[in-house]
């Protein structure tokens, strides 16, 4: 697996007036992490946030922060990357996507987490497998365009 490098450097290419979230979803298309940029789409869709609010520095309101641990997570477990690079995507240090993984892990001894978990591990593979009719954001932006 090719190690992706979430420098700042690369998130200083943007616009000035670009959002956090914009920058980091660049820089994932930018650098070929499609997995990344794709993820965290799924994740804010399936919970109705926008991109934007998982990537505020603040705490957040609960929905949000448990949306953003949950794509932390899965970032880091069904992507691969290890705790850093997640961090860095997020702009949080290591430490908090230790205590994201954690938390999401005894969240899944709730059965019916553990389902919402899997669809979207799932719909992530499906996508990935080249199925965009799986893929709720492209269809909402299909049906836009009609």
């Amino acid at each position: 697996m090719n190690k992706i490098d979430y420098s700042i450097g690369v998130f200083e290419k943007s616009t000035d007036n670009s959002s956090r979230a914009e920058r980091a979803v660049w820089a994932a298309d930018a650098l070929g992490d499609y997995k990344a940029s794709i993820l965290v789409r799924i994740i804010a869709h399936a919970h109705g946030v926008s991109v934007i609010e998982l990537f505020y520095h603040s705490r957040s309101r609960a929905p949000i922060a448990t949306t953003r641990q949950i794509a932390m997570y899965m970032m880091h477990v069904i992507v691969g990357r290890n705790l850093t690079e997640v961090g860095r995507f997020f702009g949080r240090d290591r430490t908090t996507v230790s205590h994201a993984c954690s938390r999401i892990e005894d969240m899944r001894d709730d059965l019916k987490f553990d389902c919402e978990i899997e669809k979207l591990e799932e719909q992530f593979q499906s996508i990935l497998e080249g199925d965009i009719g799986n893929c709720p954001f492209v269809a909402e932006a299909q049906a836009n365009d009609a």
